[in-house]
């Protein structure tokens, strides 16, 4: 069972209704504190509280020491009952409120850095919730295309699209690669201008380093002569001030397919979870490519059987009476049925 101390402890210190309470029970203290010393505060010696809180919540509390300082002078020696007094008898009155109006702000201030901690601790759990669903709908979005008889191929923009938007990218590229060269299959954050002569074509050369490699490769400065000999790269990595990239293969056992790249403006936003996370997302486009290919082969092949097994039959069509050709359009349909062309 939960301490009642405890209970309403953690009520004033974390509800809004809380906070206006210990307000309040601050300047009620600081009245009878005041009184029982003999001082007396003003109606506008108790509006210096305004800017200690102010303080305190703003900049912390070490700015609300310093305010406290300079409204205890103030109200002790510019807003007493007596009018503007130097008079040294006053020290007494001015060490009890700085004391007291110290405290009001220290505890404000704790206060507002605990508030602080504590709101941003929920946005940033609020922002790695909204990434995990991000990375969900795109591993579900990969998933339908290996599960289901869907081109992958198809899917690529959308895939790039979510996985720069998961990852907090600037730049994504899925490219394919034959060995020799590679071909950009999709991309998003590329200017259309650039994309429109990026995509399609095969480059060689050393870029290649960079975008073939059956490794995760990561890249601190864009600036390398890797990229400067791919020309359509090297303007968008002019145009967008991008700083820094890396490649991961999309590659299944020891089939290499091609790469999928990101890439950041800020030299900082590239780290190992970074790399990480996109490793995952690599090998779920590469299984998911892999299964097209093994569907294709499948369907070739069996398509290749029925063809070969027709021009057996048609070989026996002499002995057969036209039968053959009954055996043949039934093979026909056969591979109809299981959607070959």
């Amino acid at each position: 069972m939960e301490n009642p101390e405890e209970v309403v402890a953690s009520y004033l210190r974390k509800t809004r209704t809380g906070q206006i309470i210990c307000i309040i029970l601050f300047f009620i203290f600081v009245s009878i504190v005041v009184r029982l010393t003999g001082g007396a505060l003003s109606i506008y010696a108790y509006l210096l509280f305004v800017p200690i809180l102010a303080a305190a919540f703003v900049y912390g509390w070490t700015w609300a020491l310093l305010t406290s300082t300079a409204a205890s002078f103030i109200a002790t020696f510019l807003l007493s009952p007596n009018g503007v007094s130097f008079n040294s008898d006053l020290l007494d009155d001015f060490f009890v409120r700085f004391a007291i109006m110290g405290l009001v702000g220290v505890e404000a201030g704790i206060m507002a850095q605990r508030l602080r901690r504590e709101t941003k601790e929920k946005e940033l759990s609020h922002t790695s919730l909204q990434v995990k669903l991000q990375e969900m709908a795109s591993l579900r979005t990969i998933d339908r295309a290996i599960v289901q008889d869907v081109d992958v191929y198809s899917l690529f923009p959308e895939i790039i699209k979510m996985v720069v938007e998961s990852l907090s990218a600037d730049v994504g590229i899925i490219c394919i690669t034959d060995g020799k060269g590679f071909q950009v299959a999709a991309s998003y954050g590329v200017p259309e201008e650039i994309r429109r002569e990026m995509e399609g074509f095969t480059i060689c050369g050393e870029a290649n380093r960079f975008w073939t490699q059956p490794r995760l490769i990561t890249c601190r400065r864009l600036e390398d002569k890797a990229f400067c000999d791919w020309p359509d790269f090297d303007r968008l990595r002019q145009k967008l001030h991008l700083s820094c990239g890396c490649a991961v293969p999309l590659k299944v056992g020891s089939h290499h397919f091609g790469s999928l790249s990101l890439f950041f403006r800020s030299p900082d936003a590239l780290d190992e979870g970074v790399a990480e996370e996109a490793e995952i997302f690599a090998g779920q486009v590469a299984v998911a490519v892999r299964n097209n290919q093994l569907l294709e082969e499948m369907s070739s092949l069996t398509f290749d059987l029925v063809q070969s097994l027709a021009g057996v039959v048609d070989m026996r069509d002499a002995y057969t009476g036209g039968h053959s050709e009954r055996v043949t359009k039934y093979a026909l349909g056969i591979g109809e049925e299981l959607g070959l062309s």
